[in-house]
């Protein structure tokens, strides 16, 4: 059973959302190029692992131990079937407690545009919980500035914007999207600094339904 709308939405996508983005160049490159800044045999978890490709199984590939959670259990079920190297966990960002830890790194790809304000800050928190000092957080998201916005989309302090929509698998969608600079100061109020960060415009094929986007990546680094 879905564990609230936007995992019956992944549910029902299943395997789709892997032929949709699974060979996007920009996010193969920028998870290899976190996963060359890691130790060998580093532990991984990744927030969202999705079906498991691509990015499970370049962890597993690089010979990295994986774990990866996500609140649909289509993906979860997917992610196990075509990764049975890595350890896949169905449960929701916001309620996941690691029985192992802290992570060397966690990947967060895709996977927090569901989240109120709140729920940001408190999934930010546990970044801060499950990521070691001297390890690394790589993130995948989109950013404010990157869509045609109006001011009175934005916070009063001007670090995200809601409402801001685009098509995604054919269903009109309206997210809240931090800022660089509030990305920044979000990550850094959590203990991590921020040392690199690219935009890469990403057009999913035809069949997708999808709107051309521009994905935002972040590398950072646990250091308090």
């Amino acid at each position: 059973m879905a564990l609230n709308p936007a995992a019956d939405f992944y549910d029902n996508l299943g395997i789709r959302y892997e032929q949709s983005f699974g060979h996007d160049a920009g996010l193969i490159s920028f998870v290899q190029s976190g996963l060359d800044l890691l130790a060998p045999q580093s532990t991984v978890l990744e927030l969202g692992c999705g079906t498991g490709k691509p990015i499970s199984s370049m962890v597993v590939e690089a010979g990295h131990r994986l774990h990866g959670i996500d609140f649909s259990s289509v993906m979860i079920e997917l992610s196990r079937r075509q990764v049975p190297q890595g350890d896949f966990e169905l449960v929701n960002m916001l309620e996941f407690s690691p029985k192992t830890g802290p992570y060397d790194a966690a990947i967060a790809v895709f996977s927090l545009f569901h989240f109120s304000r709140g729920e940001m800050s408190t999934v930010a928190s546990k970044f801060g919980e499950w990521v070691r000092p001297g390890g690394y957080l790589f993130i995948g998201t989109m950013v404010a500035e990157d869509f045609q916005t109006k001011a009175d989309q934005f916070d009063a302090d001007g670090q995200c914007a809601r409402g801001i929509e685009h098509t995604f698998m054919g269903k009109r969608i309206g997210n809240l999207l931090y800022t660089r600079e509030g990305w920044k100061n979000l990550l850094e109020a959590n203990g991590f600094q921020v040392v690199k960060t690219e935009m890469v415009p990403f057009q999913a094929p035809p069949e997708a339904e999808c709107d051309s986007e521009p994905h935002y990546y972040i590398t950072a680094r646990k250091v308090a």
